[in-house]
This record gives C-alpha cells, sequence and structure tokens, in this order.
C-alpha cells in the first residue's frame, strides 16, 4: 500500500502547486458563479455548528443570508457542505478550501488506479490515473472550490461497492452501495444517476439471479432513509434551477453541445477508442458472452451518467463529464490493452503504447494559460469600504453579475474584521433591485424611477454601494444602468468615493466605482 500513499502524494503536491502557479489561491471566489456560493454556505454550517449548534437551522440560515446573499443551500443538498464546515472549524480561510479540493482531487486519481489493479494490472491504472489528472475539465475544477470532485469520489465509491456485491452478495456490499449512493445525491443532485446503475451492471452481467436475492433490496434503504427526505424538502429549491425543457427538447440541445464538448476536452483519439469499445460492449453482449463485475460496474457508471446528462434539463455544461470521465478513463485504457493484447507484446510495452495514446490525446489538449485563474478586485473594494469605515448596522449594495457579487460577499463573509460588525448586511443588486432567479431569468427592472430607487436605497439604510463595471455591456441587465445614472443625478445624497480596478479573467480587465452616501442615511422613525 506504501506506493498508493506515493501515488496519493504526488498527485496532491501536483495539485497544490497547480494552484499555486497559476493563481487561485490569490484569487478571488468569482471563478465560477456557484464557487462564492460553495464557500459561504460551507462558512455557514461551520458558523452553525461552532456558535449557534441547537438553535433553529433554517431560522439561522435565514439570517445568514441576510448578511452574506450567497447561500447555496436548498438548490444544492448538504453534503459538500458538511465536509468543508468540518475542513474550516480547523482552517478558516479560503485556501483552505483549495488545499481540499487538491485532496478530493488526488483521492479520485488514486481510486482509479485501484479499480485499474482489480481489472487490469497496476501500470495500466496508473495509466488512467494520470490521465484523468490531465485531462481539462479536471485541471480547470482543481482551481475553484466546487462539490464535484466529492461527488465523483462517492460514484466510484459506490460503485466498487456494487461490483463487490455482484461478487459477493452480502447485505454489508449492498447497503454499502446504499450509503454512497446516498452520500452521492447528498452532494449534488446528479447522484441519483447512481439509480440506474444496479439495472445496468446486472443485465451487463447477465447475473439475472441477483434480482431474486433479498440483500439486493437492501440498498435502496439507506437511500430511502438519507437522501429521499432532503430531496422532498428542496424540490421547490432544485425546481428553480430546471430550463423550462422538456425532456426530449433537451436532448435535442445536449446531443450536439456534448459531441463538441467531448471531443474539445478529450480528444479525437478517446473519442474513437470510446465508440468503438462500446460497440464491442454491444457485441460482446448480444453474442452471449459475460462482462467482468467490475467492468460491468464501470460502464452501468458511464451509462447512467450519459443518460441523466441527456435527458434532465439542468441546463448544459462541460463541468457534468465529470464523473463520466473516471469510468471513462478505466474503460478506454482497458480496451486499448486487450486490443494490444493481440501482438503478444510484454507487459511494459503495452502500458507505453497505451499510455502514448492516452498522453497525445488528452495531453495535447492541455493548455496551461487557460488554467490561469485571475480575478482579481473585488475583495480590494470590499475591504477598502471596511478600512474607511462602514458603521454597524450599516448595509452595503453590490451591483454586478454572478460571479463578482459572490466574489464579494465571499470576501466580506471570509474577512474577521467584517464578521464582527453587528448588524452589517450585503444586498446583491440581482435579488433586491430585479426578479432574477438562479439561472439568470425575470424581470431586470423593478423600479419605475431613479428617485424610487433611491428612496428604496434610504429606506434600506444602504450606506455603500459597488457598482461593477467590468460586467460586458452585452451582459448588463436594465438596473446597471438605472443605479448608475441615479447615483451620480443625486449629488446632494451619493459621491463616487473610489473607483478600483478589477480583472474578470486573463486580459479582462475593468474598473468597479465605489459610490458613499453624503451623511449617514434616515434611520425608521425620521420620517422615512
Amino acid at each position: 500500500m506504501r506506493w498508493v500513499f506515493l501515488f496519493w502524494c504526488c498527485c496532491f503536491l501536483g495539485f497544490a502547486i497547480l494552484q499555486s502557479k497559476h493563481g487561485a489561491w490569490q484569487s478571488d471566489l468569482g471563478g465560477d458563479p456557484d464557487e462564492a456560493a460553495h464557500a459561504v454556505t460551507s462558512l455557514m454550517v461551520r458558523d452553525y455548528v461552532v456558535h449557534s449548534f441547537g438553535s433553529h437551522p433554517l431560522e439561522f440560515a435565514d439570517a445568514y443570508y441576510a448578511r452574506y446573499p450567497k447561500v447555496a443551500l436548498g438548490h444544492y443538498p448538504p453534503g459538500y457542505y458538511a465536509l468543508v464546515a468540518v475542513v474550516l472549524t480547523l482552517f478558516s480561510s479560503i485556501q483552505t478550501l483549495l488545499v481540499l479540493q487538491a485532496v478530493l482531487a488526488a483521492s479520485v486519481a488514486t481510486f482509479l488506479v485501484w479499480f485499474g489493479s482489480r481489472t487490469m494490472s497496476v501500470w495500466l491504472g496508473l495509466v488512467a490515473g494520470v490521465a484523468w489528472c490531465m485531462t481539462m475539465p479536471v485541471l480547470k475544477l482543481s482551481m475553484l472550490v466546487m462539490a464535484d470532485f466529492f461527488l465523483v469520489l462517492m460514484c466510484l465509491a459506490a460503485t466498487g461497492a456494487f461490483a463487490l456485491f455482484m461478487r459477493k452478495p452480502k447485505a454489508a456490499w449492498a447497503l454499502a452501495f446504499g450509503v454512497f449512493a446516498s452520500m452521492a445525491i447528498l452532494i449534488k443532485g446528479s447522484g441519483w444517476m447512481l439509480a440506474l446503475l444496479p439495472p445496468i451492471a446486472i443485465g451487463l452481467a447477465k447475473e439475472w439471479r441477483l434480482l431474486i436475492k433479498p440483500s439486493l433490496w437492501l440498498a435502496p434503504l439507506p437511500v430511502l432513509l438519507l437522501a429521499l427526505p432532503w430531496q422532498w424538502f428542496s424540490f421547490r429549491f432544485t425546481e428553480e434551477g430546471m430550463s423550462g425543457l422538456s425532456p426530449a427538447g433537451h436532448f435535442m440541445e445536449a446531443l450536439p453541445f456534448y459531441g463538441r464538448a467531448f471531443v474539445d476536452n478529450y480528444g479525437w483519439p478517446l473519442a474513437l477508442v470510446m465508440v468503438i469499445a462500446l460497440v464491442q460492449l454491444v457485441w460482446r453482449w448480444g453474442s452471449g458472452s459475460k462482462v467482468g463485475f467490475v467492468e460491468a460496474a464501470l460502464w452501468a457508471l458511464l451509462l447512467s451518467g450519459a443518460v441523466m446528462m441527456m435527458s434532465v434539463p439542468a441546463g448544459l455544461s462541460s463541468r457534468y463529464f465529470l464523473p463520466l470521465s473516471a469510468p471513462m478513463m478505466l474503460l478506454v485504457v482497458l480496451s486499448m490493452s486487450r486490443w494490444l493484447d493481440w501482438f503478444s507484446w510484454p507487459p511494459l510495452v503495452k502500458v507505453g503504447a497505451v499510455g502514448l495514446v492516452m498522453g497525445i490525446s488528452v495531453g495535447s489538449l492541455v493548455s496551461l494559460p487557460k488554467l490561469a485563474k485571475e480575478v482579481k478586485g473585488f475583495s480590494n473594494g470590499v475591504l477598502m469600504v471596511h478600512e474607511e469605515g462602514i458603521a454597524d448596522h450599516g448595509t452595503m449594495l453590490i451591483c454586478s453579475d454572478a460571479r463578482g457579487e459572490g466574489a464579494m460577499v465571499a470576501a466580506a463573509a471570509f474577512d474577521e474584521g467584517m464578521r464582527g460588525l453587528e448588524g452589517f448586511r450585503m444586498l446583491r443588486a440581482s435579488k433586491v433591485l430585479a426578479e432574477i432567479d438562479w439561472l439568470g431569468r425575470g424581470n431586470e427592472e423593478l423600479f419605475a424611477s431613479d428617485q424610487e430607487m433611491l428612496k428604496y436605497l434610504e429606506q434600506q439604510r444602504v450606506e455603500w454601494v459597488l457598482v461593477d463595471q467590468s460586467v460586458a455591456e452585452v451582459d448588463r441587465p436594465a438596473y446597471f444602468g438605472q443605479l448608475t445614472g441615479a447615483l451620480k443625478a443625486a449629488d446632494g445624497e451619493w459621491s463616487q468615493w473610489r473607483e478600483v480596478k478589477v480583472q474578470r479573467a486573463v486580459n479582462d480587465f475593468g474598473s468597479m466605482q465605489i459610490f458613499r452616501r453624503i451623511g449617514p442615511p434616515k434611520r425608521v422613525g425620521d420620517g422615512v
């Protein structure tokens, strides 16, 4: 087992160095619209456990959201946040979250090596693990605070447990599958794809006898007890994240999108090998051959994930490939190694040939400049306002897109000084100046006049307004211009205090205007 730990250490160091060298540790949490939400929600869970455990959790969450309006609990399940909250209890910093990403990514790669050793050889497993680490979706995600690596890890654990169950149909393995599947579902809703894994795996392995094993039917129990209640509770939130398309309509959009995204992220050689391997699988199954337990479970994970990705209208993103990429790498390596068996090559030569193909396909797509995470200036603006002075019970309005607003909320939430301000709160323009849902849909203009908007700011006792002018003109909702115009026109009430340089990505610069109320806002009871 020493080599397993050594491989894990190498992967962890590789991801940590990548993060350090390409800006993740120095960047604001604005690399993805969901990044800040994951970080702030994890911090909220940590604060609840440390400071308010025993109080009503929903009331605590509502109060927390009023201060830091970038909480994703409900839209996403609590599994990832529970893990991160434990880590934040030890080290409460943004860098800690990135270190955890490196830990999870290295663990997935190591798990792939274990799977490879069960189906091929350790060396071929190493090829699959290293190739997975080199893919652009994995490298990009290692720079962000996201839940996907934890999801992949639990999906692989569930797959391994079910493969062991098919080999020895004991209740313990069925329950283990159910527990890991529940954990996957409680990390992201896409974990429900594991519901398709048992029937597909049993069908591929032609182990129909398992269907009458009482132990098999223990597998759903953990899901019913642990995951289903949360799904029922959070349905009203998760429904907002759906695109509104029918499954058929989503499929028609998903097919060309994911076809192009697969080639762009994994290369033509891997795409070709995957297609041939799938055709061979169908031919082997149709000719009466059985598929091995581990291989059947891996194919089941891949196919169940593909079915969910192509049929559930939750938007389109190449990030959704991640749970599929782990079994895909193993199955591609397994297929190529079988083809090379025809040549009777020595084992190390075969490993080298497979590694060469994988390296050319995946390595040729790696672009280090594209990995750079350069999101800066958003936290500077927030902290400058704090240093200048914002009163207890003061309010700050922030105006940007989901990435920019998230970066500013996260900066305030993780700053010890701002966390100590009694009654301080932030307002997001996308939530209070408009009615825009999780996917950016809705009414972009709530106020009929500038005076109505200014009166609202006074009623909310807003002292500072930060307007991100780096958002592309075409992406700015109507309230952007209305807010800026109203503040500049209100000479006797507001003044522009500073203009801060911000950076959204490599070579994507802009500015953020900071407006300050002249004199304190009127209090409730003073005629407002």
